[in-house]
């Protein structure tokens, strides 16, 4: 909400191959909305986001979670430029997309927000809200807090990885905050709010896709009803239903402009997706349980958990998985099993 939404909408609707539309002038914008800062009205503070690398506390409210959504904003920038072959745009985005670091607090290791002569925020409890009158936000933070948003990264996750300490430090606090799926306040998962719909696909970013494979599982179950008020929350243009969908699909669309999915595990035992370019998707399951143990593309083994589009041919492409009760916890663990770096 407090970014500027439409560049990862457009970046990630052109990776995944919609061409309907003037891709061109759409970057043009883009890039005028990401440089100048006179009279801007789609990025408030961007003058000292582009001086200091992030927007100061005491003149935004909402100060790091603004930050972290320019990161990302100009990330998806990056790879449409890239699409287009605008390198000196694409480098340059690619570079602001760094900002997320100007944050990263390495007392905490956490996202932080920041004061304009460089100091953090003092008086900063990452364990503790600091509530509005809903109860829903932290200084620095819109509608979360801290855990909540710093793992709002996924273009850059083995990066973010690395400042919090590594993998083995990451882990554990992910299994911590996904012991609670719904939170206002909270250091846990809030299914009720976007900055956490992508944070369960960490896991396999860091080596252990069982536990995504869980956790989303999780999420449908216990979060979502077949009832008139079955969705969590509000469902803000169908982006949490949209969770729910790419959840029980098995693949999840994690890093904004770029035309590939992290894979899940299916809920479904057949799925039929239609898609730009003549290309049909059937995703099957069989097996019992949740957790995957192997997965084929058109019958060849595929042990990866990174599924780029371009993967998928012309016609009709076989994405199966097969299932057990227990975790498989060597699938898809080696790095070069892993979503890629992006830098």
């Amino acid at each position: 909400m407090g970014g500027d939404s439409p560049a990862p909408v457009i970046a990630s609707s052109y990776a995944f191959g919609a061409r309907n539309f003037d891709a061109e002038t759409a970057l043009k914008h883009m890039l005028k909305a990401g440089t100048v800062t006179a009279n801007n009205r789609e990025r408030p503070f961007l003058a000292d986001y582009l001086t200091l690398g992030y927007v100061p506390s005491e003149k935004d409210r909402t100060s790091a979670s603004r930050t972290l959504e320019y990161a990302s904003d100009d990330f998806a920038i990056s790879q449409l430029a890239k699409s287009l072959g605008n390198v000196k745009a694409w480098q340059r985005f690619l570079e602001l997309s760094q900002n997320w670091k100007k944050l990263l607090d390495p007392e905490t290791k956490m996202i932080r927000p920041r004061l304009s002569d460089g100091s953090w925020l003092p008086g900063f409890d990452i364990e503790r809200s600091l509530p509005k009158a809903n109860g829903s936000d932290q200084r620095g933070f819109e509608e979360g807090n801290t855990y909540q948003y710093s793992f709002m990264i996924p273009f850059d996750y083995p990066a973010l990885f690395a400042a919090m300490g590594g993998e083995d430090q990451v882990t554990p606090r992910l299994d911590h905050f996904f012991i609670k799926l719904r939170c206002w306040g909270d250091p846990c998962y809030n299914i009720e709010n976007e900055p956490d719909f992508v944070v369960p696909y960490a896991y396999v970013f860091a080596g252990q896709p069982w536990k995504t494979q869980d956790v989303a599982t999780r999420i449908g179950k216990e979060t979502f009803k077949a009832t008139p008020d079955g969705i969590p929350g509000n469902d803000d243009l169908g982006a949490t239903s949209g969770v729910y969908v790419w959840n029980a699909l098995g693949i999840y669309p994690a890093v904004p402009g770029v035309g590939a999915v992290v894979l899940g595990t299916p809920l479904f035992t057949k799925t039929t997706l239609r898609l730009a370019g003549a290309r049909t998707l059937v995703i099957t399951r069989s097996g019992d349980g949740i957790y995957v143990k192997n997965v084929t593309l058109d019958g060849k083994p595929y042990p990866t958990n990174w599924l780029p589009i371009a993967k998928i041919h012309p016609g009709t492409a076989r994405l199966e998985f097969t299932t057990q009760t227990e975790p498989d916890m060597t699938r898809g663990t080696r790095l070069e099993d892993r979503p890629p770096s992006f830098r």
